[in-house]
């Protein structure tokens, strides 16, 4: 099949579902033209951003109800999330004007591609939109203080703006941003700078470094900037750090921010507000094919997570029958678009490197260390820059765990859920809810109050390799959300070798080991001191315990329990272990 064809499918499905979204008639003409969001039950403000992905499917299609729905999007944006100083807000509760610079993308990209479908009077409309709020952004920039991805995507508007106007102000500002932000990508190649204050380095050593943001929104802005302003200097930036994030992507297609900063909006496939991968390695693909694989694996990650034409905010939403928030979709398709646009559907089909090495890295000043060893990959954190209070799993949590036969095993998540973004979360129906990380805990298990391994973010590491394998070592003491320790100390070690991982816990006083295993209606065994979970790909997980004995939350028909958490969006087999002071636990990871 023609990739550029499977692309074009998921982009119509998504903009057709959209569309369908797309309030008609209203008593109000406040709500008419806004596409409402089934997850939340309401307009998000950001969802302007659309008319990108509706006039790329009229510049294919030639089909004049995308046309009008553009249009419509647009008027709903001019009357509703646009401020008198001519910024966008980010809903009409929301007075965070930073966002004007992802909407001035938008319309520049789109005025840029498509004004020759547009009338008359709409073209000078949306040019007159450009204009003022571009002026806005070059003077708000320097007045945020926001996250690094601000700056970064604000050279990339100016940079497309300073080419359609003609304006060597914009196309200074942006060179002035594009190179100031250089000192944020830091020795390892990665980008930090996603929290406050950004440049901060921890006591531990630790940086605010997010996987998903960068990605999604840092990359995909300095590809963008780098190719309109025609900096080598940028693009070579961006590309050594593109090579940078590789292992933290899974060959499924997925992303492994279970640890980031802003982990409470991971979404398997990438974060939830952003707009995807597609931008950075698709439209670099030209430079390595390797980038061209990475966006395409994304990308059909992104389509089995599709249901009814919107993108689901990971791969266990439909078995747990939570409703997709519409903001993936808009934003995704905005970044896949754009891609298409400029000429690139890159293929699929390369063996890559990073789909069976062998290796052990730690970042973070050794506060984080990533695992891949024959098929296994995963992370262990004891970072110590939380974005908020209880938004990072760290003690030497094994954050990810993946097995390329089986999928995700362990995925750790925020140790309490709080909506710290209320208006791009979602609450599940099923609420409230235990966080999904595996860790020892004692106190208030399950509640705010919990004590955790998870939540010590003191805890020490260190790893190594010898004949066995790689092995990695944390300890720590229960600790409170609030970040007060208890007495009770503990222990997590974990070898990682050609048949198995396996993890031994241990604590100095009795405890709880929670190992909530990623399972989602899969057939579940249990034999002594084994537990399959046998996979609809006909391959099983055994989990083999040494010292306790597990047992698992039922259902009142007595079936085993699944919960859902929308990190990561995954349902768990709720396992736990009664743990004895002092005495060890192993639990042993195998593929059969």
């Amino acid at each position: 099949m023609n990739e550029g064809i499977e692309y074009m499918n998921l982009l119509k499905s998504w903009v057709d579902r959209l569309i369908s979204l797309q309030v008609k008639e209203a008593a109000e003409s406040y709500f008419r033209g806004g596409i409402m969001c089934p997850a939340c039950a309401k307009i998000h403000g950001r969802c302007g951003d659309a008319v990108l992905p509706l006039m790329y499917m009229a510049s294919v299609t030639r089909e004049d109800k995308y046309i009008h729905a553009a249009k419509e999007l647009f008027d709903w944006s001019e009357r509703n999330i646009v401020r008198a100083d001519d910024s966008y807000i980010n809903d009409s509760n929301n007075e965070w004007r930073g966002i004007t610079i992802f909407s001035v993308i938008a319309l520049a990209e789109t005025v840029e591609l498509f004004a020759d479908l547009l009338d008359g009077e709409t073209r000078r409309r949306w040019l007159e939109r450009l204009a003022k709020s571009t002026e806005c952004i070059y003077h708000l920039i320097d007045t945020l203080n926001p996250n690094v991805n601000y700056p970064i995507s604000c050279a990339a508007a100016l940079a497309i703006t300073g080419k359609i106007f003609n304006n060597s102000a914009y196309m200074e500002k942006a060179r002035e941003l594009a190179h100031s932000l250089l000192k944020y990508i830091n020795e390892d190649g990665l980008i930090y700078g996603e929290g406050k204050p950004e440049l901060l380095v921890t006591e531990k050593g630790c940086q605010a470094i997010d996987i998903g943001y960068n990605v999604e929104e840092s990359l995909p802005a300095l590809a963008l900037y780098s190719r309109y302003a025609e900096d080598e200097t940028i693009l070579r930036a961006t590309v050594r750090s593109l090579y940078a994030h590789l292992p933290f992507w899974i060959p499924d297609g997925g992303w492994n921010n279970s640890w980031g900063t802003r982990n409470a909006k991971w979404s398997y496939w990438g974060s939830r507000t952003s707009d995807g991968c597609q931008l950075a390695y698709g439209l670099l693909s030209d430079i390595d094919p390797v980038f061209g694989e990475i966006a395409y694996r994304n990308f059909k990650l992104m389509e089995a997570c599709t249901s009814d034409g919107l993108l689901l905010g990971g791969p266990m939403y439909a078995g747990e029958g939570e409703p997709a928030c519409v903001h993936h979709t808009f934003c995704h398709a905005k970044g896949l678009a754009l891609m298409l646009a400029k000429g690139y559907a890159p293929n699929g089909g390369l063996v890559l490197p990073l789909d069976d090495e062998v290796a052990c890295r730690s970042y973070e000043n050794g506060n984080l260390v990533l695992v891949a060893m024959n098929g296994w990959k995963a992370s262990v954190s004891t970072t110590d820059y939380p974005y908020c209070p209880g938004s990072n799993s760290s003690g030497g949590c094994p954050t990810f765990l993946w097995h390329k036969a089986i999928g995700p095993v362990l995925a750790a998540t925020m140790p309490h859920y709080s909506l710290h973004e209320p208006a791009n979360m979602q609450i599940p129906k099923r609420y409230p809810f235990d966080c999904q990380s595996f860790r020892i805990v004692k106190d208030f298990c399950g509640t705010e109050q919990e004590c955790s391994s998870a939540n010590d973010v003191r805890a020490t590491m260190f790893w190594g390799k010898d004949e066995s394998g790689y092995h990695v070592h944390a300890k720590g003491k229960l600790s409170y959300l609030d970040g007060s320790r208890s007495d009770t100390e503990y222990r997590l070690s974990y070898l990682f070798n050609a048949d198995k991982v396996v993890a031994e816990v241990r604590a100095d006083a009795d405890a709880i080991l929670k190992c909530p295993i990623v399972s989602d209606d899969d057939e579940f065994d249990f034999s002594e001191d084994v537990l399959f979970v046998r996979k609809r790909t006909g391959r099983s997980l055994r989990i083999r315990f040494s010292g306790g004995t597990p047992q698992w939350r039922t259902t009142e028909t007595g079936c085993a329990a699944r919960a859902f958490n929308p990190v990561g969006g995954m349902r768990y087999l709720q396992l736990y272990v009664l743990l004895e002071a002092r005495k060890a636990i192993t639990v042993e990871f195998a593929v059969e």
